[in-house]
């Protein structure tokens, strides 16, 4: 998150027990990174910064596809599936 988003409280800030903020980096690696600009327009607008992902980051912009999917998955109802039974119609039976 920005630095001046951080400073004034608007953003959480996860810490470890000792208070040394916790590098989310170590624990995701590469699997995404979401980038910030204070001036790029025609991305996501969060709290006075501007969020997108780099256009060649190919795992970023497939996590976020991941993401997505799981999100839609846990949206909405989910209709109960059943069998389909499937009878030969004409023709003679082997």
């Amino acid at each position: 998150m920005p630095e001046p988003d951080q400073a004034e409280g608007r953003v959480t800030v996860t810490r470890h027990g000792s208070g040394v903020p916790f590098d989310w980096n170590n624990a995701v690696g590469d699997v995404s990174r979401i980038r910030s600009d204070g001036e790029r327009a025609g991305c996501h607008r969060i709290l006075g910064s501007w969020f997108y992902l780099d256009e060649s980051d190919l795992p970023s912009k497939y996590s976020l596809l991941l993401v997505e999917q799981f999100g839609s998955l846990l949206g909405g109802e989910v209709e109960k599936a059943y069998p389909v039974l499937t009878l030969p119609v004409g023709g003679t039976v082997p």
